[in-house]
């Protein structure tokens, strides 16, 4: 359920050191003007162009000690190699800290060293607390066409209540006793959601975070008795990657789901069959409209809170709907047009409409099937925001 604009500064000196033995330069520079840069706050990848004699590796350190590891914001492709001509691409993630960072580039070949300080600063639109946008109400209506000429409409709405740090502690409908409400509460490093519903339904979920605040590991008990526990791990750039979880029900099964990525966006959600047997459950998502930034400056990430397919819906956490609040690895770049149940073959179709702070307040979906029941199938969802 969470478009800026991004602007470093990058600073780059070289210095290279002469073998003791043969005074050989091991490292040439192709480009002198490449020594230093400057990019533009939209520009988030730059050039260093050298000819190297032997096989060469590198390494990236941070020494800005109060942001997190310098590999996690700034890449190199390729960081080794072996003899000849390379241009490598310098990678930044944007700075979205509030703080200018910096690190250090080593590239090592034979007695040669370039190396290359990087300082980015914080872009003017860098995201704190007081600037997010935080959800306070989603309104969702469906309407509903059948063959027989029937209609149906419904309504649902959801409420948001933060904490002073502005984490989500209360998501309930409008009337909690007969919808039931979900509890969020915050420990060091885990996050807890107390769930109730109809009959005396009662669950609760503990989710444990890393580092980087995503969730590693969780677990869920049920009123009924059901229990469920699992691992997620991301990939070096901080996008989810695979979860394994373990279902017990009067026996226990293990499943293993998976996720693909493609410029930034989650492309395929792989939801889990047994171990050792072909993964069927897929959700397909597509991202034809560059204008549907998914700006970190909205606090929920809305991809899943508009999605329609269980496999992405309970994507690595079992349906423990935490995926909105932030916690499952870095979000889409874009907000999906296109979202396939492969196991169905029905899909849905999502447009955006935005206020004047470039806020998505519309949501408009529709459902397309070969069930002949079905004339059309539409939702629209209207977001509210606190400030």
């Amino acid at each position: 359920m969470p478009c800026a604009l991004w602007m470093g500064l990058v600073l780059l000196f070289v210095t290279a050191c002469s073998d003791d033995d043969n005074n050989t330069r091991q490292i040439e520079i192709a480009d002198e003007s490449e020594l230093e840069q400057t990019l533009s706050g939209d520009q988030q990848t730059s050039t260093l162009s050298f000819v190297a004699a032997s096989d060469w590796t590198s390494t990236v350190s941070e020494t800005t000690p109060t942001t997190k590891s310098a590999d996690s914001w700034l890449k190199l492709d390729p960081d080794h190699g072996g003899a000849g001509s390379y241009t490598i691409n310098i990678i930044l993630e944007p700075n979205e800290t509030g703080e200018t960072r910096s690190a250090v580039i080593t590239i090592s070949c034979g007695g040669t060293q370039i190396t290359v300080s990087v300082t980015q600063e914080a872009t003017s639109g860098s995201v704190t607390p007081s600037d997010r946008y935080f959800v306070e109400r989603v309104n969702i209506l469906n309407e509903e066409v059948y063959s027989t000429g029937e209609t149906h409409k419904n309504e649902d709405i959801y409420f948001f209540e933060y904490d002073e740090k502005g984490r989500v502690t209360l998501v309930r409908t409008e009337d909690p006793e007969a919808d039931g409400t979900n509890e969020i509460t915050y420990g060091d490093g885990t996050v807890t959601i107390y769930t109730t519903g109809e009959d005396g339904y009662e669950e609760t979920s503990v989710f444990t975070l890393n580092e980087d605040g995503y969730v590693k590991s969780f677990s869920r008990k049920e009123s009924s008795g059901e229990s469920v526990e699992g691992t997620i791990v991301y990939d070096e750039n901080g996008y989810v990657k695979s979860g394994t979880r373990i279902v017990r029900s009067g026996s226990e099964n293990e499943y293993t789901d998976t996720a693909e990525w493609e410029d930034g966006n989650l492309v395929k959600a792989c939801m889990g069959s047994s171990v050792g047997e072909p993964d069927k459950t897929t959700a397909v998502m597509k991202y034809n409209n560059p204008d549907y930034v998914n700006t970190p400056t909205i606090n929920l990430d809305l991809n899943y809170l508009i999605c329609s397919t269980e496999w992405l819906d309970c994507l690595m956490m079992d349906g423990l709907y935490l995926q909105p609040f932030g916690y499952m690895g870095k979000r889409s770049a874009l907000y999906m047009t296109e979202e396939r149940d492969m196991y169905s073959g029905d899909y849905y179709t999502y447009t955006y409409d935005y206020d004047e702070l470039g806020r998505p307040v519309t949501i408009h979906k529709v459902r397309h099937t070969d069930d002949t029941y079905y004339v059309s199938e539409e939702y629209t969802y209207t977001i509210t925001y606190k400030n």
